[in-house]
């Protein structure tokens, strides 16, 4: 198979192998479970789906005024894009401490591939939300969560 994953392949930003990248024949079947790799944590389908995956892109403009008094707009840039995704877990079969890997690399940059192959570039956790229900002793049966991100566009692709 040639796709996307075939040519992000490499290390992430720690230096550990990320053997995702990497599609085989072998693997193939695996892989389309595969929703989501942040920075080597995998979410699939089986075991921490999310329900929905929302990016937002901007660019700053400013406000330019001529000699003439009329006002253009400049672009100054693009702006971090943001990354959010929400989801929910049960912890009857997941456990309770499904997230913490991803909270392990909260403030690193991390490289973000989705399942089809698309490498989305770098990005930072920025918060975790988790939110318990169903209540059984004061123990979650259901965790819903939400995850928000912000690209981190000081690393350079081209040297993956």
């Amino acid at each position: 198979m040639n796709d996307l994953r075939e040519s992000v392949s490499g290390t992430d930003t720690r230096g550990k192998n990320m053997a995702y990248f990497n599609a085989t024949e072998e693997n193939e079947d695996e892989k389309k479970n595969e929703l989501l790799n942040i920075g080597g944590f995998i979410f699939k389908v089986d075991n921490n789906p999310f329900e929905e995956i929302n990016t937002v892109h901007e660019y700053e403009y400013n406000h330019i005024k001529s000699f003439n008094h009329e006002v253009y707009l400049k672009n100054a840039g693009r702006v971090p894009g943001k990354l959010s995704f929400s989801g929910a877990f049960d912890t009857r079969k997941a456990g309770i401490n499904v997230l913490d890997p991803v909270r392990d690399l909260m403030g690193e940059s991390l490289l973000v591939v989705d399942g089809g192959g698309w490498n989305r570039g770098f990005w930072k956790v920025k918060s975790i939300q988790e939110k318990g229900k169903y209540l059984k002793n004061g123990f979650p049966i259901m965790v819903e969560y939400n995850i928000e991100m912000t690209e981190d566009l000081s690393e350079d692709l081209n040297e993956i």
